[in-house]
């Protein structure tokens, strides 16, 4: 299956700007992209996120749907992949 790691991406013009660290940083001083890693190695997909901070509430805003970087990526792993994104964040609430 996929694994989920914090990544750094190189932007470049055929991905969306609001995955850009121009975008996000202007956003938020939090920001970053979580990666789903197949048992290769091969990075499958990617989400961009901020950190947003509204008084004491903190909450993490994803700007856009999962981009997929994998022509074989299923409806199954992006649903698998979402799923860890969601009990990391729980995690950290915690």
């Amino acid at each position: 299956m996929l694994n989920v790691d914090q990544i750094q991406i190189k932007w470049t013009p055929d991905m969306p700007i609001y995955a850009s660290e121009h975008f996000l940083r202007a956003v938020s001083d939090e920001f970053g992209w979580l990666g789903g890693i197949d048992n290769i190695g091969n990075l499958i997909c990617i989400l961009p996120y901020s950190i947003i901070k509204k008084g004491f509430i903190r909450f993490c805003r994803f700007r856009l749907e999962t981009i997929v970087r994998h022509e074989d990526f299923s409806i199954e792993q992006e649903k698998y992949f979402l799923k860890i994104i969601y009990k990391l964040a729980e995690k950290q609430k915690d």
